[in-house]
């Protein structure tokens, strides 16, 4: 789409926030009619998750504004390795 690399990671960040929005709306009642303090633990552990995503979606735009032509590919090897542990994992046992 001629997109750059901030751009394209900026859309797909927002296209993901009403499917969270939605999920959280869907499943927050049933914790309220769960085991005690569950919704309390569970609203802490959001608001972290939340807090802890904006910093790395940060991280990440920052990461493409500096390097934008090379910017996925410490990403692809991370993905190449992490491939490469889950295969041997799975044929090792």
């Amino acid at each position: 789409m001629g997109l750059r690399h901030e751009a394209s990671a900026r859309f797909s960040m927002l296209l993901a926030t009403p499917i969270i929005v939605g999920a959280s709306i869907l499943e927050v009642p049933k914790l309220r009619t769960g085991m005690n303090g569950l919704l309390s633990m569970s609203l802490i552990g959001g608001v972290l998750s939340g807090v802890f995503a904006l910093l790395a979606v940060w991280a990440l735009m920052k990461w493409f504004k500096k390097h934008e032509f090379q910017a996925m590919k410490p990403f692809a090897y991370y993905c190449w390795i992490v491939g490469a542990i889950i295969l041997l994992t799975l044929y090792a046992f």
